[in-house]
């Protein structure tokens, strides 16, 4: 079977309603950005491809010794007898979990044996397989690409904390350098929106300039930082924007970016150094949604800014260049969801997140107001089910969900911050913070201190009892229909 018979196959399996059993290498774990990439030998390459039409009875050697991360979306499995990682679903991160927990019992896998042992555990067959093949699907399609890793040298397992049952969670230990940086290159944006968490610190600070990006751009590459992720402000007004790009790309790392979409024809040159990975676009519904969104009494300025954003995505299609969106999704839009999905399914958008305000910057004003009622909350369930099942782009909605049902424990938050476990988040200025959403909590300044310090000492550094999330005081008063509701 050839690869775009496995790749139509890959596609029915969502259309089935099998997304849950599926999985993709290189889509980044907090929700769809495309994994880091590393190029590799020939000799490793032809090992994978010679992978993709193994047997599964053979190929389950290959999950020998495998280990798991869980996320708050998914996870990540790596495995180390083929220095690759792929991420998964939560149905994946479940079935991997269970192949764990038979490798940990039996010491190893028989393909009779572990189809047993999870038909115990409520696993058919067919969905092992799926599972199987989407693996060999991914490292079949993206095996030229994989993160060379070794798992000797590169993690260390000291005071890592652990996450998920410890019947089925092997845990990748704490990585000695970050898998990624969260950079905001610019606190400029040509847009006003009402949810913007940078408004809070528009006035503070000075942006870093090229040279000393540039530094740190030479840190990460010194420490393996394996991609970066580009925002603002809008990150596209920079106007060193290509020679950063292209820097990042000299130094064998990868980047996306996540843009308003509104430059994107100005930047494609440097859009066109981003694949493999994606273009992350922010769009968030019609004209009309834009103009409440921004406060444009103008409907006619909202229209020529939702068709010029619309007009980009189909420039990046036609370049091949895949496109992610985040939508926001409120009272605001509710009612235009179902068309806003149908207009990127359209557009070849492979991956839509939606995505709740968040409660800093003018988000902590107008978060309130937001928030859905019980009846538009039913409706949000039935969008997203009817386009999961109906539409070719996927839909993410967990990070909108969490606003409404908080329901992970502070432990799980806690061992799940990415914040010094997996990234670090870069302020425009050069201080390291916490997160997106706990702006005022400094990790280090890479004005004063080099990157590899400030990583070393992040998780003495931070402080999670800060995180609305972490410590159960999301600044909201939460209606309780939606605990009622999700529970239902």
């Amino acid at each position: 079977m050839n690869l775009h018979m496995w790749w139509e196959s890959w596609k029915k399996l969502q259309k089935l309603g099998h997304v849950g059993t599926t999985m993709r290498m290189l889509e980044h774990f907090s929700s769809s950005h495309r994994f880091i990439l590393k190029k590799v030998e020939r000799g490793i390459y032809m090992k994978l491809s010679s992978i993709f039409s193994m047997p599964n009875e053979e190929f389950i050697k290959y999950l020998d010794g495998l280990l798991l991360r869980k996320e708050n979306n998914g996870g990540l499995l790596f495995l180390p007898k083929l220095k690759a990682p792929v991420v998964v679903t939560d149905k994946g991160l479940e079935i991997a979990g269970y192949i764990k927990e038979h490798l940990i019992t039996y010491g190893n896998l028989d393909y009779s044996a572990l189809v047993n042992t999870l038909e115990y555990k409520g696993i058919s067959n067919w969905e092992l397989d799926s599972f199987l093949n989407a693996i060999k699907l991914a490292l079949g399609e993206y095996g030229k690409y994989v993160v060379s890793i070794n798992p000797n040298k590169t993690f260390s397992s000291k005071n890592y904390p652990k996450i998920g049952d410890p019947k089925i969670s092997s845990i990748i230990p704490r990585p000695k350098s970050p898998i990624r940086l969260v950079w905001e290159i610019t606190k400029n944006c040509n847009f006003s929106c009402n949810f913007c968490y940078v408004y809070g610190d528009k006035n503070v600070g000075k942006d870093l300039s090229f040279d000393e990006m540039c530094n740190i751009i030479k840190q990460a590459s010194d420490m393996e930082v394996f991609y970066f992720v580009l925002l603002g402000g809008e990150p596209l007004l920079r106007k060193e924007f290509y020679s950063i790009i292209r820097e990042i790309r000299e130094y064998d790392m990868y980047s996306t970016v996540i843009t308003n979409g509104y430059l994107i024809k100005q930047q494609l040159a440097a859009l066109k150094l981003m694949p493999p990975m994606p273009v992350v676009v922010s769009l968030h519904g019609n004209p009309m949604d834009y103009a409440k969104y921004m406060n444009l009494d103008d409907l006619s300025i909202a229209k020529r800014i939702f068709n010029q954003i619309v007009e980009n995505i189909r420039l990046l299609r036609s370049e091949n260049i895949e496109v992610h969106i985040k939508s926001v999704v409120s009272t605001i839009n509710i009612q235009n969801l179902w068309d806003h999905l149908v207009l990127l399914d359209s557009l070849g958008v492979s991956h839509v997140t939606l995505l709740h305000y968040l409660p800093i910057g003018k988000g902590a004003i107008n978060n309130k107001p937001a928030l859905l009622t019980p009846k538009m909350l039913v409706q949000f369930f039935e969008i997203v089910d009817k386009a999961n099942r109906e539409l070719d782009v996927s839909v993410d909605y967990r990070p909108f969900i969490s606003i409404y049902a908080p329901a992970l424990t502070p432990e799980f938050n806690y061992d799940n911050c990415p914040t010094g476990t997996m990234d670090l988040r870069i302020r425009y200025d050069g201080k390291v913070i916490q997160c997106s959403g706990v702006r005022d909590i400094f990790l280090g300044d890479l004005r004063q201190e080099p990157l590899k310090r400030i990583w070393e000492d992040a998780l003495n550094r931070r402080d999670l009892t800060k995180c609305p999330f972490v410590s159960g005081r999301f600044p909201l008063e939460l209606p309780e229909y939606s605990y009622h509701l999700l529970e239902e």
